[in-house]
C-alpha cells in the first residue's frame, strides 16, 4: 500500500451535504437517496475524498463497480487504471486506502460490544478467542475491534468470501505494522488509532508512505472552488 488517508465528517457537523450531491457519480447517487443523513454524508464525503485524491495522480478516470461490487477505477481508454483503492468509513469517520496492488482498508468506532465472547466463538480462530477470553471486560470491546479491522482490511483486500476463523491475529494485533504470509500470500498490515476509532489497511507491499488526516474543511473548499470554476 503507499497512502492512508482519513478525514472526520463530524468536523464540520452542519455542512449541507446534499449540496455536494451533483459532485460524485450518478451510480454513488442512485445507491444513497435512501439513506439516513449520517450515512449519506459519509457516503458523498468518501466520493468526494477519493476524487480529491485521484484528481492529484490521474485525469479523466471514472470509477465503476466491479465483480461482488469492490469499486475499480477505469481510464478514459475503458482499461482498468493500475492505481488501487478501497474506502471504509465508521461513524463519521472516512479512510481511504491507495496503493498499486489490491489494498483493504476497515475502520471500527470504538463502542461497547455486546456478546463479545459469542461473536469471538463465531469469527475468531481459537488463539485469537482464548486470547479475548482472558482480557477483563472493560477492554474485550476494544481489542475484538482491532481484530476485526485486520480481518476485514484484508478480506477486502482480496474480495472474496473467507472463512475469518481460518486466520488468525492473535499474536500480532497489538503491532502498529507488521507482515504475514497469508495462504500463499505474502501481506502488510497497517494499524491506526484517530481518537475513538481503530483503522487497519492492508496491502501486498509495504508499510505505508504517507498516513495522513485532511482537513473536512479544506476537502470541501477544493470542491467549492472548483464548482465556482465551472
Amino acid at each position: 500500500m503507499d497512502f492512508v488517508y482519513v478525514v472526520d465528517s463530524a468536523d464540520l457537523p452542519h455542512l449541507d451535504y446534499t449540496r455536494y450531491i451533483n459532485l460524485i457519480s450518478e451510480y454513488k447517487r442512485d445507491r444513497i437517496r435512501e439513506l439516513k443523513p449520517r450515512s449519506m454524508a459519509n457516503s458523498i464525503v468518501s466520493d468526494l475524498l477519493i476524487r480529491y485524491l485521484l484528481e492529484l495522480r490521474l485525469k479523466a478516470v471514472r470509477i465503476a463497480p466491479k465483480e461482488r461490487g469492490k469499486p475499480e477505477l477505469w481510464s478514459t481508454g475503458h482499461s482498468p487504471s493500475n492505481l488501487q483503492f478501497n474506502l471504509s468509513h465508521s461513524g463519521s469517520l472516512i479512510a481511504c486506502v491507495l496503493g498499486s496492488e489490491p489494498v483493504g482498508v476497515d475502520v471500527e468506532k470504538m463502542r461497547v460490544v455486546e456478546r463479545a465472547e459469542s461473536l469471538a466463538k463465531r469469527f475468531f480462530s481459537f488463539a485469537e478467542s482464548k486470547m479475548l477470553n482472558q482480557i477483563p471486560d472493560p477492554e474485550k470491546s476494544g481489542q475484538l475491534l482491532r481484530l476485526w479491522t485486520l480481518k476485514e482490511s484484508f478480506f477486502k483486500m482480496c474480495n472474496q468470501p473467507l472463512n475469518p476463523r481460518k486466520i488468525s491475529f492473535a499474536e500480532q494485533q497489538t503491532k502498529q505494522t507488521f507482515e504475514m504470509v497469508i495462504g500463499k500470500r505474502l501481506c502488510f498490515f497497517e494499524q491506526l488509532k484517530f481518537g475513538n476509532y481503530f483503522v487497519a489497511a492492508c496491502g501486498g507491499s509495504k508499510k505505508a508512505r504517507e498516513i495522513k488526516k485532511i482537513k473536512l474543511a479544506d476537502l470541501i473548499n477544493y470542491w467549492e472552488t472548483r464548482e465556482s470554476e465551472t
